[in-house]
């Protein structure tokens, strides 16, 4: 018995872990071509290709727009400047503010239809390129999924996927967007100045660089962080995996340490990484401040001694800056570029990868299939293990209705001999027939729909009891399912479940006793009526009880029948035709049961052996019918209390209509408080993480002191370029500006230089205190889990990989309370309160005017930021990632049942119905991406509408109007960048509620409270009427009356069937769980 246990642990735990992926086949993702960019567009359709043409030349188009409308900026500052007079009429400017409103209307158009057209294509290519992987992955061969893991192949299928619909997608068109308006920029400032702007393109390697650095360090840190938290997040899955283990050796604070010991290094990382990111977003600033100052100064020297003419020097200043930003935009997307050509050279060369064993090959089908089967000379080695033969010359003739026996020690190749029936593999050497056809030649998915095949570990799937019958026979009616059911020992409990056939059972069987959940596969193995039945160890996983119920199903489904067993328990295999005793893939004994006894060999002395181990067992009730006792006790006692619900509600509507009104009465206003005392207690989680981030508090006001001086600088930088029209206007009333074009150049240079050591600072204090609180919360989150009672466990929620990704997500999320994230809100709060300030001084009107395009403003500037990192959507990938992983990690079960089709059929359902949710999405984004291009153009049209009426009216001047125009366009800007922030504010609120309500917990059993023991145990336990239900199950009673006493040294066995209560006796023992009838006198 307990051999027979250790066996089957280790098999459920190998399967867990997934078979051993190494050998040739292992390095076949390196093997697969590498795909050239066009080639990403080989599985888009005539359709996809009219979209992704007309997209890209309106990203052409839109892209060449922006550096377009300089030339009507240029015009408008001549007009303003070069032809200031104080005869000067709001009329004079009138065409230029049309233009600015025509050129808005072309690009919200233009930018809408492309958006839409280039996303749509990119998410049309994603479904059929995920469709197809799929598809690719079932119809591979075994031995193709003997060198995969399940958790590999569904990354790929959910990232690489999303890999290539960016790369294919917005990217894509943001890149040709970006090089268009970079080149088309450069063209029209040479056309405009080719000297100064050979100066001013000095800058752009400079540029360049910084932006490469930027990427560079995103990227480099990134990966280091993740590898640093990666360890961590291991040890966490390790010992929250293993927590009953960690809590019997009391080993909580040790675990925690070691967590915490990992963290250290995370944090560093961290530090280094917003440090550099901060240091290179500042010499982004400096570097564009002080090309500004370069083109500005060598302009009016160029206005005085080559005549240039203000409106040039403003074109080459937007032309070159502007392109060196969209340059800098540009090349990361390459980064995108090279990830979608490497994911599609994993997912094309899967998708085209022909396996060896090719179900969708055409092959002979047999129409009278009998169970004949011959196997002459095999030989058999597995691809991932070609060092190790596993069968060796051996030879096999079945007849139909036989029943042939495997047995021997374990890897002896008896299931070997299973998966070749089913052609999982081919031998090495000789020949397979069936009715006296090649293997080779028959219709893969016809043999096994001829096939019946128990494993010894069933695999049932997410869906109802009559659900999983049924996909043995997929068009079988209801009476046919029963009639299986039946045949398999399975209708009685069947009918005894809660909802009968229509009970949910959840993936894999879980919450199905081994006993129950393989009678059901038996049931799904014989609706087909298969003529060849293969039992892989069918009963070796169950206990005594169990087997002997599943195996009076067996023998009933064996007859009439071609049966081939794999057994270990030798005892199941008397009643065989012919019993083969395999030893290291060679036959050593053939015979029936009584003459392998006679002969006295190796079968004899294993079920020798087999019976001195196994010993004598106590016969019991059935524990199907136990189990459904209770339930219906629990139904007894739930309907008599729903009786006196109903009874006490009956009593309540006879009261009097006044006692009535002063309830309702009360509870509004109950509802009231409560509504008012939650938004009261919304920000506490929020001052609660300030509070654990006290120890920081100095680096957090050093850094909220450096987000005050960065976010000034831009609105003091916008004021200098505004100087520069006041200049030019000194420049055409013949004064001397060039001490003042130095001075205002110097500036400029001097704001950027400081800005770029306040973002450096900033950096490393937000840093510093972001990813200490980081660590410290992570480190109270794993303690407070580890500290829990083992019910808390149990959970569905509270399941090791739950826990750990928790850990992994929400703790770090709190970064916006006082990391990177809260430095850039601040600035953009200082610089937008800054500009608004200096704005409303000069011009309160326009200032007014400008404001009613904020919310428009914010809307766009937070979509056009999101859409750097915009992606597949996690919430849609969760749910067709639930079916791919079902039929990906049974794969084997998939084969078997001839399931491809059906989980394909459910693969392809799911994503066409998140293509039409995408497409929706598409056209959303795209009108609020295009309303970004276009709002710009529409608030220049007002502003400078208004401000030309001011100028006229005498109200302000032309300085005035252009410092107002200059701030308020970087406040918009910046309030957008700010608008993108808040989802994250929201969920690191959120995510403050969920730790904070862990860490708060106090568990019902504290490990560190209770009596003290002066001397060590001398080993008395005493159980006294002790009852309990796990906190997850209390419609079952585990224990019931349980009374015993074991002395000091004795030693007491605990036996019987599964579910009796045997390991839950140990467990109260640790005290992983309390009674649930504790008192002085029982419990």
């Amino acid at each position: 018995m307990g051999l027979r246990r250790r066996k089957a642990a280790k098999a459920a735990a190998l399967q867990a872990a997934g078979p051993e992926k190494k050998g040739p086949e292992s390095l076949e993702d390196t093997q697969y071509p590498d795909v050239k960019y066009p080639q990403l567009f080989r599985y888009a359709d005539k359709k996809d290709k009219a979209m992704l043409v007309i997209g890209l030349i309106l990203s052409c188009g839109v892209g060449v727009g922006g550096p377009c409308v300089s030339l009507i900026f240029r015009d408008t500052v001549n007009r303003f400047v070069g032809q200031y007079s104080p005869t000067f009429k709001a009329s004079d400017v009138q065409p230029q503010i049309n233009w600015f409103a025509g050129i808005g209307a072309i690009f919200l158009v233009g930018a809408f239809i492309q958006t839409s057209l280039i996303g749509i294509q990119s998410k049309r290519q994603l479904r059929r390129i995920r469709i197809l992987y799929f598809k690719a992955i079932l119809r591979q061969d075994v031995a193709w999924h003997d060198t995969q893991s399940a958790g590999s192949l569904i990354s790929k299928l959910s990232e690489n996927c999303n890999h290539i619909e960016v790369g294919i997608g917005t990217k894509l068109s943001e890149f040709v967007q970006y090089i268009s308006s970079f080149i088309c920029g450069i063209i029209i400032a040479f056309c405009y100045g080719w000297k100064l702007t050979l100066v001013a393109c000095a800058m752009l390697p400079v540029i360049a660089v910084v932006f490469f650095l930027f990427g560079f360090f995103m990227l480099h840190f990134t990966r280091k962080e993740l590898q640093a938290y990666s360890k961590a997040s291991a040890i966490a899955g390790e010992v929250l995996a293993a927590i009953k283990t960690v809590v019997a050796f009391g080993g909580e604070e040790k675990e925690v340490q070691r967590y915490s010991s990992e963290l250290v290094h995370a944090e560093k990382v961290g530090i280094k990484k917003s440090t550099a990111i901060g240091g290179v977003a500042g010499a982004i600033g400096l570097t564009i401040f002080s090309a500004a100052a370069l083109i500005f100064w060598y302009g009016v020297k160029l206005m005085k001694d080559d005549n240039y003419n203000a409106g040039s020097v403003v074109i080459i200043f937007l032309n070159v800056v502007m392109g060196s930003i969209f340059l800098g935009n540009a090349l990361p997307n390459f980064q995108y570029f090279t990830n979608a050509r490497t994911s599609a050279r994993i997912i094309f060369g899967t998708i085209e990868r022909v396996p060896p064993i090719d179900k969708d090959a055409p092959g002979v089908q047999l129409d009278n299939f009998q169970g004949n089967i011959v196997l002459k000379n095999i030989k058999f080695i597995y691809p991932t293990r070609p060092e190790t033969t596993i069968i060796q010359n051996f030879n096999l003739d079945l007849h139909s209705g036989e029943t042939v026996a495997f047995v021997g020690p374990s890897g002896s190749g008896k299931s070997t001999i299973v998966h070749l029936l089913q052609r999982f593999y081919d031998p090495v050497e000789g020949k397979i027939t069936i009715e006296g056809v090649d293997i080779k030649e028959l219709d893969v998915k016809g043999l096994r729909a001829q096939i019946g095949v128990v494993q010894q570990e069933p695999s049932l799937f997410k869906g109802t009891v009559g659900e999983n019958i049924r996909l043995g026979k997929p068009d079988a009616t209801q009476e046919e399912i029963e009639e299986a059911a039946k045949e398999a020992n399975a209708h009685d409990f069947i009918c005894a479940l809660p909802e009968g056939y229509d009970t949910m059972i959840a993936e894999r069987g879980g919450g199905m006793s081994g006993g129950q959940k393989q009678r059901i596969a038996i049931a799904r193995a014989l609706i087909r009526k298969p003529k060849l039945l293969l039992l892989d160890e069918a009963t070796s996983a169950l206990d005594t009880r169990s087997e002997r119920v599943v195996q009076e199903a067996l023998e009933k489904a064996s007859a009439g029948r071609t049966v081939v067993m794999v057994a270990h328990r030798l005892t199941t295999v008397r009643n065989a035709n012919k019993i083969i005793v395999l030893e290291q893939g060679v036959v050593r004994e053939t015979g029936t049961h009584e003459e392998l006894i006679a002969a006295n060999g190796l079968y004899a002395a294993m079920l020798q052996n087999q019976k001195q181990s196994s010993g004598q067992e106590d016969e019991d009730e059935d524990s199907d019918q136990g189990t459904y006792k209770n339930l219906e006790d629990e139904k007894g006692k739930k309907k008599k209390v729903k009786e006196k619900i109903e009874g006490v509600w009956q009593t309540t509507e006879t009261g009097s209509e006044d006692e009535k009104s002063q309830t309702l009465v009360s509870q509004t206003i109950s509802r009231i408080s409560q509504a008012v005392h939650r938004k009261m207690k919304r920000l506490e989680p929020v001052k609660r993480m300030l509070r654990i981030n006290r120890p920081e508090a100095g680096y957090i006001a050093g850094g909220c002191i450096c987000c005050i001086i960065a976010g000034a600088a831009q609105p003091s930088f916008a004021v200098l370029v505004s100087e520069t029209y006041d200049i030019f206007q000194k420049f055409y009333e013949k004064r001397n500006v060039m001490p003042r074009i130095r001075l205002i150049s110097g500036m400029m240079a001097l704001v950027g230089f400081i800005r770029f050591v306040s973002m450096l600072l900033q950096g490393y204090f937000f840093g510093v205190s972001g990813e200490r609180l980081t660590k410290r919360v992570r480190t109270m989150y794993y303690s407070s889990m580890l500290h829990q009672e083992m019910g808390w466990f149990d959970r569905p929620e509270n399941q090791a990989g739950a826990l750990t990704a928790k850990l992994a997500t929400e703790a770090s999320r709190l970064k916006s309370i006082s990391g990177s994230e809260l430095g850039v809100i601040m600035e953009c709060v200082v610089l937008i309160v800054a500009a608004l300030i200096i704005a409303f001084i000069y011009s309160w009107q326009c200032t007014l005017v400008f404001l009613c395009f904020f919310p428009l403003v914010v809307v766009a500037g937070m979509f056009q930021i999101r859409s750097m990192t915009s992606g597949g959507d996690p919430k849609a990938d969760a749910r067709m990632m639930v079916i791919a992983q079902e039929a990906i990690s049974q794969a084997r079960t998939v084969f078997t049942l001839n399931l491809e089709e059906h989980f394909s059929r459910r693969f392809k359902a799911e994503m066409d119905r998140e293509l039409k949710k995408n497409i929706k999405a598409a056209f959303l984004f795209a009108f609020v991406y295009a309303l970004s291009n276009s709002i710009g153009m529409f608030a220049f049209a007002a502003v400078f509408a208004l401000g030309a009426r001011l100028i006229e009216d005498g109200t302000i001047n032309v300085l005035a109007l252009f410092r107002c125009f200059s701030v308020l366009n970087m406040s918009a800007q910046s309030l957008g960048r700010t608008a993108s922030f808040t989802p994250e504010a929201k969920q690191a609120a959120k995510c403050s509620v969920s730790i904070l309500g862990t860490i708060d917990r106090r568990p019902k059993i504290p490990i560190n409270e209770g009596l003290v023991p002066n001397k060590p145990f001398t080993g008395k336990v005493t159980f006294k009427r002790v009852y309990f239900r796990y906190p997850t199950r209390k419609e079952m009673r585990t224990v019931k009356n349980f009374s015993h006493t074991v002395e000091a040294g004795q030693t007491v066995a605990l036996v019987g069937p599964s579910g009796c209560g045997k390991s839950t006796l140990i467990q109260l023992v640790q005290r992983f769980y309390d009674v649930s009838n504790h008192g002085p006198d029982s419990g």
